[in-house]
């Protein structure tokens, strides 16, 4: 909404959490927070010596600075039941991907927002105003999370397309529905666990991988084969999707390798425009 200021995020534990990730330029040396609350004092962390993990003055200060706001309560411990607590980027996960998760991403921040209260409220109706704003975006991500998984079924039954372009598709799908599922989660979070997760950028919307077997308790399916079994449109005895892994794998490689031959064509075209400006410079 227009005309809103930073704090007003501090009622919307996701966007609190996106405005953090926004502002920090880099978490790639931040020391990983304990999993569970009640903060722990860090050690330092000595140098092992030849074969041992060294750890530099720069990256000491770090671990030191965010245990001080651990302690004093700045920041707190979270977990996510979908999105790994390491900082690992998902190797499948394509250009497109990330572009369609960033639209998804945009587009629920911007419908949460546009349903939160105006900070100049206070009391009782505004705390009211905000749970009705959290339940009706609580609503729609589930809602949203149902409808895809019918979408992957029927995008799985499209016999138009190779077993490889489904399944990269399928892998597309179930990480959108990670992210519907991670921002209903962020709802529970207090503006501490919010802040960390943000300065961690532990966002499924920004490359997270996803936990497979607690996917799997969750949904009752990780792969193709077991979501059409799961709903009674597969046997046993079928081949379809035999591997999936691998088939995902085929399928990125293949997606990666247009992508870099489009960006090679692009580059090559703008050499040439260059050349061009350039001839056309020197005949003047």
């Amino acid at each position: 909404m227009a005309g809103r200021k930073k704090k007003d995020y501090l009622f919307c534990s996701p966007q609190l959490a996106r405005l953090t990730a926004m502002n920090v330029t880099s978490t790639r040396q931040r020391p990983a927070l304990p999993r569970y609350p009640g903060p722990k004092q860090l050690k330092p962390t000595r140098s092992k010596g030849r074969g041992g993990r060294k750890v530099g003055k720069a990256g000491e200060l770090v671990r030191q600075e965010r245990q001080r706001r651990l302690n004093k309560g700045d920041i707190s411990a979270y977990d996510f039941t979908l999105a790994r607590r390491e900082d690992i980027q998902d190797p499948y996960r394509t250009d497109d991907m990330a572009l369609g998760e960033r639209e998804l991403w945009d587009e629920l921040h911007r419908y949460h927002l546009e349903r939160a209260p105006a900070l100049g409220e206070h009391g009782v109706a505004h705390r009211m105003a905000v749970h009705e704003a959290n339940l009706a975006y609580d609503l729609v991500l589930t809602t949203r999370g149902l409808h895809l998984q019918d979408i992957m079924l029927e995008s799985l039954r499209d016999l138009s397309l190779s077993e490889g372009a489904r399944m990269l598709t399928f892998h597309s799908h179930r990480r959108l529905l990670g992210i519907y599922h991670q921002e209903g989660e962020m709802l529970r979070l207090n503006d501490a666990q919010a802040r960390a997760v943000g300065e961690d950028k532990a966002f499924i919307a920004m490359g997270r991988s996803l936990k497979q077997r607690a996917f799997s308790a969750l949904y009752g399916w990780w792969n193709p084969r077991e979501l059409l079994y799961a709903r009674g449109l597969l046997d046993e005895e079928d081949t379809i999707f035999g591997n999936p892994e691998y088939l995902l794998q085929e399928a990125v490689s293949a997606a990666q390798a247009r992508d870099a031959q489009t960006a090679a064509l692009f580059d090559s075209d703008q050499e040439d425009d260059d050349d061009d400006d350039l001839h056309g410079y020197a005949m003047l």
